[in-house]
């Protein structure tokens, strides 16, 4: 069987796996808010194309890891990431850009990769081999949702993890290479909430009710891709990430209530069950390359949708929901002179969640459609490059909060600025 017909019998196979919903957990309602890599970041994640941003392809297409030249070590950081999110208020991205130097930012390495070729091995010198590390979910908020002189409800959310895997990568004709990605990954996730009620007029009413959830979960994610060379200046990549195979999920979960002095019973249940279940994707992408001289990509990322009860006590689960939906990026290289290359691009980052239901009395996941943008310059010296630069996703959309010890769908802002560094070194 040829390479391009294999492939395109395993894109068809797992395509059918993708339309079939399941109960899975997601790693975050947007999967675009962090970019992985330099070259792809600069380009808003058109990247299932390119064939030269070693610390992305492992994540984007494995199969271009083959035609980068000579082995390298690259990495990215956002040494600067600033989350903006406002409930129950209305602002916007000039706001938002007012307040991005102040209060706490942190510093998350997005991707790193060492690419091989292991010539003194007989059995492996046509094969390219790297490992790959990168932080592709992070979401962090804590304050208060509701503060008034009645009620006041505050919310702390972390929700992180970090894959690592090797991939491995082979041209197998003058026009296209193969090439495949395992990780193995490791999630945390955090929810605390606390409300506390009071009457003005009488002290001895007031209400106190808290709640937390958290989970460790970790699984093994696959990406297998294709990257054909189609005319001098055309390339088409495609890549396929199956669901996750689960290895353990554990979670935690804690309610207390206590109103007007009188104690309610805790609720507190340890060792529950989690799904470590990462959804399914299909990328597909297109580059025009015109060496030395501009680069334009295209991609679409497919996803997945399913319904899941988020822990295995039904009494105290929720029904998450995730729509299958599909993003969008479009980027451009421009290569001012051999020393110097500027980058820029735009994409979507949609939610997979659905638009809250205000009659349904529970915790809902948020629904904020975003979009972004990106841009960064490459500096080149030999064999060294040095990458500065920037992205931005935002939107605005709506959230289900816990005022007055009842949920209410009420208005969400989301901002997120980064600044990104990164390096490569090639021999």
């Amino acid at each position: 069987m040829k390479p391009q017909s294999a492939v395109a019998l395993l894109f068809f196979s797992i395509s059918l796996q993708v339309t079939q919903p399941q109960l899975v957990w997601s790693a975050s309602g947007n999967y675009n808010s962090i970019l992985i890599g330099d070259q792809a970041a600069g380009m808003g994640g058109a990247a299932t194309a390119m064939t030269e941003d070693a610390s992305g392809m492992s994540w984007y297409n494995p199969a271009a890891l083959a035609l980068l030249p000579g082995q390298s070590f690259s990495a990215s950081v956002g040494v600067y990431k600033k989350y903006d999110t406002v409930y129950s208020n209305d602002t916007d991205i000039v706001a938002a850009g007012f307040r991005s130097n102040q209060g706490f930012f942190r510093a998350i390495p997005s991707s790193s990769t060492s690419v091989l070729r292991p010539k003194q091995i007989p059995w492996l010198e046509d094969w390219t081999l790297a490992l790959s590390i990168v932080v592709p979910t992070y979401d962090s908020y804590k304050g208060n949702v509701v503060d008034t002189l009645t009620d006041t409800s505050s919310l702390t959310i972390v929700d992180e993890s970090l894959w690592v895997g090797g991939s491995v990568s082979k041209i197998v004709s003058d026009q296209s290479s193969i090439g495949m990605t395992a990780y193995y990954t490791a999630r945390s996730f955090t929810r605390s909430v606390a409300e506390r009620t009071y009457d003005p007029t009488d002290a001895t009413k007031f209400r106190i009710f808290t709640e937390e959830v958290a989970y460790t979960q970790n699984a093994i994610v696959a990406v297998f891709g294709y990257h054909r060379k189609m005319t001098a200046n055309w390339n088409f990549g495609m890549s396929v990430r199956p669901r996750s195979l689960k290895v353990a999920g554990k979670g935690i979960f804690a309610q207390n209530d206590i109103e007007n002095g009188l104690v309610a019973p805790p609720k507190v249940f340890s060792d529950l069950e989690a799904n470590p279940m990462i959804p399914a994707r299909v990328n597909i992408g297109f580059a025009f390359v015109k060496p030395e001289s501009y680069s334009i990509a295209w991609d679409i990322n497919f996803y997945e949708g399913f319904r899941f009860n988020d822990l295995s006590r039904l009494d105290i689960s929720e029904i998450i929901e995730y729509r299958a939906i599909a993003n969008v990026s479009v980027g451009m290289e421009y290569t001012w002179d051999t020393w110097l290359k500027f980058r820029a691009g735009l994409f979507s980052n949609l939610a997979a969640t659905p638009k809250p239901n205000p009659l349904t009395a529970k915790s809902q996941g948020d629904h904020v459609d975003q979009a972004g943008f990106s841009a960064n310059a490459a500096f080149i010296t030999g064999p060294l490059a040095f990458t500065f630069g920037g992205y931005y996703t935002g939107g605005r959309g709506q959230s289900v909060q816990r005022v007055n010890h009842q949920y209410q769908v009420m208005p969400k802002v989301h901002n997120v600025f980064t600044m990104l560094i990164g390096t490569s070194y090639y021999f």
